[in-house]
């Protein structure tokens, strides 16, 4: 049986069912709508508390499929592969997605994510509006964890990696999932995602991502800092990660990441004052 889990803050999913009643789904399926649960990660968990079946697939309330296979082909692979972790597909605007969001899409990595001709193996491409796992290896890893206030999905997935399972992205197959609408909206997500992003780091400092914050002055001069090159970050950005530097016109880029800035030593703040 395949359970699919569906947080939903405000409850709002007939559509979503509705189109999964369209779907060909070759298995015998539950659908569980987790309604008024925050953050999602505890949503999921409870989710994968209730299930029945062998294989969970959780999806966002306000995604879109592409394609009638969906459901059958994350499946299908999660058997196939003996040491899969999460089996993930790709992500794609609307088709009546505004200019604001396609302007996203080209500016910041993530908004869109082109699904490959093969099925591929990674470590962060899997968005987590839509992907499916083996419930024992849900369980096994401990599920969701729910202390994080953003980033729950890339955190599991990287546990996933640790334990030496295999993150797949299947070949053509992709969800529709709108980007944030205006500016106000693009601010608050990239805020939640940078105090997430600090709280990763936190509980895996092996992971190399985020910056190493060890006091408050350091914070300060690192906002400080990131304040006077925003201007700058309007037309050179740069990647923690990868380390490398691209000129190219990207203001909203640039707005995103000051915005996860202030998330990121929001959060190291709160860690701080949490410990006193």
């Amino acid at each position: 049986m395949i359970s699919i889990i569906i947080p939903s803050l405000k409850g709002d999913t007939n559509e979503l069912e509705k189109e999964l009643k369209n779907i060909s789904i070759n298995q015998e399926i539950e659908i569980i709508v987790i309604k008024n649960v925050s953050p999602v990660a505890k949503a999921r968990n409870q989710g994968a508390v209730q299930s029945k079946g062998d294989i969970l697939i959780f999806l966002d309330d306000d995604i879109e499929f592409s394609s009638t296979e969906l459901i059958d082909k994350i499946s299908e692979t999660i058997l196939k592969e003996l040491t899969s972790g999460v089996v993930g597909v790709g992500l794609m605007l609307p088709k009546n997605a505004t200019w604001f969001e396609k302007r996203l899409a080209k500016e910041i990595n993530r908004i869109e994510i082109i699904p490959p001709k093969d099925l591929t193996q990674t470590d962060d491409g899997i968005t987590g509006v839509c992907f499916g796992i083996k419930k024992e290896t849900f369980l096994e890893i401990g599920g969701f964890n729910e202390e994080l206030v953003s980033g729950e999905d890339p955190e599991f997935f990287y546990r996933l990696t640790k334990r030496g399972l295999k993150n797949y992205l299947l070949p053509s197959m992709y969800v529709y999932h709108h980007a944030p609408k205006n500016i106000p909206g693009l601010i608050k997500k990239f805020y939640w995602y940078g105090k997430g992003h600090y709280q990763s780091r936190h509980l895996h400092p092996e992971w190399g991502i985020g910056l190493k914050i060890e006091n408050s002055s350091q914070a300060i001069l690192y906002v400080l800092i990131r304040t006077l090159l925003l201007p700058v970050h309007f037309f050179i950005d740069s990647s923690f990660k990868t380390k490398k530097i691209t000129v190219s016109f990207r203001p909203f880029r640039a707005i995103s990441s000051y915005a996860a800035v202030w998330g990121y030593t929001r959060a190291f703040f709160n860690h701080q004052s949490n410990n006193i």
